[in-house]
């Protein structure tokens, strides 16, 4: 059973990660330079865009393939090593406050700034992540990834 579900886990958090890392860069390169300054463009209430569309289903997958990849890459100790680096390098940050906030205040203005400088680093941890789910991968079946 393993064997078999091995490629889908493995493939599937790799997918996954990709489309983490091409939203976190999407937001970056678009939406985090425009919303401090106004933050109405992250509120679907007032117009502005719904991130959660995007960013909750990613978060779900990738909470579930994770475990299972870990779990399917465990008998191979370089695999499991890699698959475990990938976990902990993972994580998912809460930014719900801004959306919900009718306007900042002068603090929360300056928590944006800081939020948004922060993410050009969440960016290269999600890179770290896919990189080391990659050499996960290419332990399970070398020379096919």
């Amino acid at each position: 059973m393993i064997d078999g579900l091995a490629p889908w886990a493995v493939n599937g958090s790799l997918l996954f990660m990709a489309l983490d890392l091409g939203g976190s860069l999407y937001e970056h390169l678009v939406v985090d330079r425009a919303w401090p300054n106004n933050v109405r463009l992250i509120q679907p209430g007032r117009g502005g865009v719904n991130r959660k569309l995007f960013w909750i289903p990613i978060h779900c997958a990738l909470t579930l393939l994770l475990p299972v990849t870990l779990w399917v890459c465990w008998h191979d100790e370089g695999a499991r090593t890699w698959a475990l680096v990938a976990i902990g390098i993972y994580f998912v940050p809460l930014a719900l406050r801004f959306e919900a906030a009718a306007e900042l205040t002068d603090a929360m203005a300056r928590e944006a700034r800081v939020w948004v400088r922060w993410s050009v680093i969440r960016s290269f941890t999600v890179v770290a992540a896919f990189a080391a789910l990659w050499m996960a991968a290419r332990r399970l079946w070398p020379g096919t990834v």
